[in-house]
């Protein structure tokens, strides 16, 4: 009759921590917002909610600047707050991602962990520009133009004959 008293064994499953104070109520709060965040930037991300590989952010941004950005764009929408420690990881499959680990604690289950699949952008980051001196200072100059109102056309450069009849 006692054995029908005793309580069942719990069995903890292989690989996963059990999320501990802040850093299950902050997963809460990713699970509430996450899809918010997506239609908000649907032309820039994919996937989500970023709490595992699985189900990272998808960064679809190629130019680095841009994409480091959105990023702690979607962090902040999220109302996470900054990461205490970012780490590359690559995957078995060789993609690429950036892990934000948010929280307090030693423990890995002290810590929230936001996953962003990097891989558009990583690629990216070793081309080489291939645009000359000359193009880039004529990409200047052509901002310039526009900045202060002048059309596209170039306005034609006096000659020395015009120049000297306006100073006679």
């Amino acid at each position: 009759m006692k054995e029908n008293n005793k309580k069942p064994k719990k069995t903890k499953e292989t690989g996963k921590a059990k999320k501990t104070g802040s850093a299950r109520l902050m997963e809460m709060s990713v699970m509430l917002s996450w899809e918010f965040v997506l239609e908000n930037n649907r032309d820039k991300l994919r996937g989500g909610p970023g709490l595992t590989q699985e189900t990272a952010w998808e960064i679809l941004e190629t130019s680095s600047p841009e994409a480091v950005e959105l990023e702690y764009d979607v962090m902040r929408e999220l109302s996470l707050p900054r990461a205490d420690r970012q780490k590359l990881v690559v995957g078995e499959d060789g993609r690429r991602y950036d892990v934000h680990e948010i929280g307090e604690g030693e423990k890995e289950s002290d810590k929230l962990q936001m996953w962003f699949d990097i891989t558009a952008y990583w690629e990216n980051l070793g081309k080489k520009k291939t645009q000359t001196k000359r193009e880039r200072k004529r990409e200047r100059k052509e901002k310039v133009r526009r900045i202060q109102g002048l059309t596209d056309i170039s306005v034609p450069r006096k000659t020395r004959s015009q120049q000297e009849v306006i100073s006679e």
